[in-house]
């Protein structure tokens, strides 16, 4: 249900750096930042008793608060090496103001009080890379060897981050919040171009490459390879495929106690040991059971393109 009510977010931001020129055309920038988002929209479930009222409604209870520090490298001028590389090292905390969930039924302790399982302030480095080795521009020159070797472009962009957190909690515990994290993220990219001089038209030649050495890129964190269960009028129920790969990893916080009666209940299950998310089915590890669409577990492989640009 829309609210004509909704009054606009509000952001309050600060940032303070200083930028130094190391004087051989690389330039450092070093700066920290704070935002404080307030009043952010979310879905607020009214619902009674017996289920005849139920529905959503948009609210502001919403927030957010970001704080961090980059870093920043740039080299931008005519030698033959140019780029930037940059460092961002972010926590992220995010919560509710209210209730989610607005009933006749008494609220337990965690919708009353906690409700939105309120994250704390974790990390969420990035470091992204762009570099381009390039060759002289000799097009006015009459060896044909020049011309050959003259406004040669190689790219490359690179890219880390830490996977994203989550929350795993099979016993329902209260004040449990993203206490598991997804594998990072990596890529490569290639870009070749060569220009030429054609009739007078500033013409390049380039191939793209993503993701260059074709590094598999685990897709379990977008939930495609969990298949979901359903009812008989097809709507959804629960992730039963998504628990059977959990409990069927051997993940540090199986070493309490507290799962002591789920073992007792799922022999071969919720066994502790060194496992991480993400990992799947191996000749070391044959217990996992791999998440039921297996084909898509892994995303983005090796894309080549070639084409032609042309400037007049």
């Amino acid at each position: 249900m829309s609210n004509p009510n909704l009054s606009p977010p509000q952001t309050i931001s600060y940032e303070l750096g200083f930028v130094y020129d190391f004087g051989i055309g690389v330039i450092g920038t070093l700066s920290g930042y704070y935002k404080d988002a307030t009043g952010q929209t979310g879905d607020v479930n009214y619902i009674n008793v017996n289920g005849t009222v139920d529905y959503d409604r948009w609210e502001n209870n919403n927030y957010e608060d970001i704080e961090g520090l980059e870093i920043n490298i740039t080299k931008n001028d005519n030698s033959w090496i140019t780029g930037w590389i940059n460092y961002n090292y972010l926590l992220k905390k995010s919560g509710l103001t209210g209730n989610a969930r607005i009933s006749d039924v008494p609220l337990n302790e965690q919708e009353a009080f906690y409700q939105g399982q309120e994250d704390r302030f974790l990390p969420q480095p990035r470091l992204d890379a762009n570099i381009t080795f390039h060759t002289p521009d000799y097009s006015t020159s009459e060896v044909w060897t020049d011309h050959l070797l003259s406004d040669w472009r190689f790219t490359i962009y690179g890219e880390w981050k830490s996977g994203e957190y989550f929350t795993y909690n099979p016993l329902n515990n209260l004040y449990v919040s993203n206490n598991l994290q997804w594998p990072d993220y990596y890529m490569v990219d290639l870009k070749i171009s060569k220009t030429f001089d054609i009739v007078g038209l500033n013409t390049t030649l380039y191939v793209d490459i993503s993701n260059v050495f074709n590094i598999k890129v685990n897709w379990l964190y977008q939930g495609y390879g969990f298949k979901r269960d359903s009812n008989d009028e097809g709507n959804f129920v629960q992730w039963t495929d998504a628990e059977n790969y959990f409990a069927s990893l051997h993940l540090p916080m199986y070493a309490s106690s507290e799962y002591d009666e789920k073992r007792a209940q799922n022999p071969g299950l919720y066994i502790p040991g060194d496992d991480k998310p993400g990992e799947l089915k191996s000749a070391d590890k044959p217990y996992i059971n791999d998440p039921d669409y297996t084909y898509f577990i892994y995303g983005e492989p090796r894309d080549i393109w070639f084409g032609i640009k042309v400037d007049f």
